[in-house]
């Protein structure tokens, strides 16, 4: 086998070049990684005769393939654990562009309010998911909550951006955060 990769910019997208690299036989079938709300284009899969697989990400109603995190376990897991420890003010950093994002951001404040003994709150802001997006999210949580005890980010990158954040203003990790 033979790997293909390529990243689908504008032309790739209005030229239906996905399509045409599937029907031209030059792949047998597609994964499709890091997609968004905005790719729409995606369900002329629905219908196409070639193997495809949407990979961390889904649109509701569709009869496309995909396989991802349990994204709402993962968060209440996440939230149960802060709130656990005992967290009142807790951030949230999660991109609101997939559905997945949107079904953790969802699960996670659920969490947070049914395991709500004391007055809790979740501040969550919208993230690119790469650390500059981590690191004004968090900038953004703080300057709303300065008594923030705890940041849940959505991911990896995010997190990184957040802990950059925290670490350029001598805020303890752990400690304050």
């Amino acid at each position: 086998y033979k790997i293909l990769l390529d990243i689908a910019k504008e032309p790739f997208i209005k030229q239906r070049e996905y399509l045409s690299i599937l029907r031209s036989r030059r792949a047998d079938g597609m994964l499709f990684i890091a997609s968004s709300i905005e790719d729409q284009y995606l369900r002329d899969f629905e219908t196409a005769d070639h193997p495809f697989l949407l990979v961390n990400h889904y649109f509701p109603d569709s009869p496309l393939d995909h396989v991802m995190v349990d994204y709402p376990d993962a968060a209440q897991q996440a939230a149960e654990h802060l709130c656990g420890l005992g967290h009142q003010h807790i951030g949230l950093i999660v991109g609101d562009n997939t559905f997945t994002g949107i079904d953790f951001h969802l699960a996670f404040e659920a969490a947070c309010t049914e395991f709500n003994e004391h007055e809790r709150t979740v501040t969550a802001q919208s993230s690119t998911w790469d650390e500059h997006g981590g690191f004004e999210a968090a900038r953004a949580i703080l300057e709303k909550r300065p008594d923030t005890t705890a940041i849940m980010a959505a991911n990896d990158r995010m997190a990184m951006g957040a802990m950059h954040y925290l670490q350029s203003n001598d805020i303890a990790v752990p400690g304050h955060v």
